[in-house]
């Protein structure tokens, strides 16, 4: 095997990885000047943050489908403008579907999942601004993956590198009341936050306009039914990928709640620090799905096989120095975080694990997206169901619970359920260049 794919792999997924580290900044930015406020005000924002990231990066999922089809329509040299029509459209829809639910109905969603009173408040107040910020956010997030698929990813980059800087001064102005502004607390990080969003937009809608007039691509507003179905069925079952796998991870959190409050600030840690990691491989996983796809639309199915095998290597070679990392500094890493000895000990105990973790992680993910640049999302689906709800979830939380492991019973689930979806994954990638 040759490995000419090693540069635009690398070349397509840095800048992506860069991007999506920077919006994750974006809400760490946010804890932590809101931290100085409050421990109320703090919980607040995080917990109106969670509900928020949920209810956009799932629904986003469908936008998955532009990663093979834009890459394969590039490969076979037709105009992709179609594609991001109809992407824009079905954005368009979710955003009527979800934007009324979170301005005009915060309350009744932390009613359900049980919010503290004292937490509500600020709760409500973020997710309902922020609702204000979710068409700018959805559309943006299509014009990503649009230009991600076209191996255009730099803006995106820039961008949200930039955005990091606007929200950063404004959490100080409108929340701590630097240059002699009121000092706005939980409404003050939302509204730097939907700015910071808005700018984004802005940003990706200028750069859009203006390359598709450099270029002279027509932009075509109908829309196209059978376009839409052959979208909704590769994007649909990836939506539903990151609906389960999110959700898991929620769910795991609410069951470290009830353990213990050292406990619970340890799983935290090492899911943010597993979070910041996870990052690189899902940039990867990007790479593999445009790159695989482009080569399929060019009916080189010898490129896309290497460029698809290229970029699990990539991420092995990552997952490994990852864990390496976590093996060596484990308590180091929890100190930057936490200084209570007794949490630092039971997550560096979590963050041994965690090595293991992260190169299962990491392998499935860039397999999901390998398989996604063939257009097939229904196998990574079945096999995130079954890695983590029969087994993972079930098995971590009979450790936790019914044996002394704790809360590292919860990471061991997860990390069967993640080797489970990383094996089958590498199964349907080996079977699907065995009989494409």
């Amino acid at each position: 095997m040759k490995f000419g794919e090693f540069r635009p792999l690398l070349k397509l997924a840095i800048p992506v990885v860069l991007a999506n580290l920077s919006f994750m900044l974006m809400g760490v930015v946010d804890i932590l000047v809101i931290g100085q406020i409050g421990a109320i005000e703090l919980a607040g924002v995080s917990a109106g943050n969670a509900i928020f990231w949920f209810l956009l990066i799932v629904p986003s999922g469908l936008s998955l489908s532009l990663d093979p089809l834009v890459s394969g329509y590039r490969g076979k040299g037709l105009n992709p403008s179609p594609l991001l029509t109809q992407s824009l459209y079905q954005g368009a829809i979710l955003t009527l579907l979800i934007t009324p639910i979170l301005v005009f109905w915060p309350g009744p969603i932390f009613e359900l999942i049980g919010t503290s009173e004292e937490i509500r408040p600020g709760a409500e107040i973020y997710l309902r601004v922020m609702g204000y910020s979710f068409p700018f956010s959805m559309m943006g997030m299509v014009l990503q993956r649009y230009w991600n698929a076209m191996e255009r990813p730099k803006i995106i980059a820039f961008l949200a590198l930039a955005a990091n800087i606007i929200n950063l001064i404004l959490d100080l102005t409108f929340v701590l009341g630097w240059f002699s502004a009121p000092q706005l607390g939980v409404l003050g990080v939302a509204i730097a936050s939907f700015l910071s969003r808005l700018f984004v937009f802005i940003g990706m809608l200028a750069f859009t306009l203006r390359a598709f007039k450099k270029n002279n691509d027509s932009f075509s507003l109908s829309w196209n039914s059978g376009l839409n179905t052959q979208m909704l069925r590769i994007g649909l079952p990836a939506m539903a990928q990151w609906g389960l796998e999110m959700f898991a991870f929620t769910l795991s959190t609410l069951l470290a709640t009830r353990i213990n409050a050292q406990a619970l600030s340890a799983h935290q840690v090492a899911l943010t620090l597993a979070s910041m990691v996870f990052m690189v491989p899902l940039g990867l996983g990007t790479a593999a799905s445009v790159r695989v796809g482009y080569f399929l639309g060019a009916e080189d199915r010898v490129k896309a096989r290497e460029a698809g095998w290229q970029t699990v290597i990539l991420g092995l070679g990552f997952n490994v120095m990852t864990a390496v990392l976590f093996f060596a500094f484990a308590e180091p890493l929890m100190k930057l975080f936490i200084q209570d000895p007794n949490v630092v000990s039971i997550g560096a105990s979590v963050l041994l694990l965690c090595g293991f973790f992260q190169i299962f992680d990491g392998s499935q993910v860039i397999l999901a997206g390998a398989l996604r640049g063939y257009q097939k999302t229904l196998w990574p689906l079945f096999t995130n169901f079954i890695g983590y709800y029969p087994l993972g979830l079930p098995l971590g939380a009979y450790l936790c619970f019914y044996t002394d492991w704790g809360v590292l019973g919860l990471w061991i689930g997860l990390t069967v359920g993640l080797m489970t979806a990383s094996i089958l994954n590498l199964l349907g990638w080996m079977r699907i260049n065995i009989n494409p």
